[in-house]
């Protein structure tokens, strides 16, 4: 009951129709939860979802530090998808503050796992970002080499992912 209840309040805080001040108290409120009832797992992905919060406000700071401690609690317990979730925010925070090698770091790490783990999801997502990394280097040739490694001319784009790398 108290990890669905860590659940529901994180993903409370991420609706656009709450204060923002709301949303961090339900975060700050989840993340409570999850330490008390020794649910890392829980912990790891509030903070992935912190620090999506943090991004879109352009608190960059706070999402940084989000983002290390929830990078942190996904590797210590081995969980991978909350890894390459964190890396992925991580590399996206990156790419944001125009610190592209940075970025590279983190989704090049979120990509191999995204593929040992055979999820098709973050395959998706983590390449449309690393794209998005190599062209702030410029790279046209790496990030068209990076996307077509997951679309081609017939794909559709009928998920979020493949929007992204569209």
């Amino acid at each position: 009951p108290r990890a669905v209840t860590v659940s529901k309040l994180a993903m409370l805080a991420s609706a656009p129709a709450i204060a923002p001040p709301d949303a961090l108290r339900d975060y700050e409120e989840s993340l409570q939860i999850a330490r008390e009832i020794h649910f890392a797992a829980g912990e790891a992905a509030g903070y992935w979802s912190l620090v999506l919060f943090h991004i879109v406000r352009g608190h960059f700071g706070c999402a940084l530090a989000a983002g290390q401690r929830g990078l942190y609690i996904a590797s210590e317990l081995g969980h991978r998808g909350w890894e390459v979730a964190n890396r992925f925010t991580l590399g996206v925070l990156y790419g944001e503050l125009f610190a592209p090698e940075q970025a590279l770091q983190q989704l090049e790490s979120a990509l191999t796992l995204a593929r040992e783990m055979r999820s098709q999801y973050w395959v998706n997502h983590v390449t449309g970002a690393t794209a998005g990394a190599y062209c702030l280097l410029d790279d046209l040739a790496a990030a068209q080499t990076c996307l077509e490694a997951v679309l081609s001319p017939q794909t559709p784009m009928d998920t979020i992912g493949k929007r992204y790398c569209w």
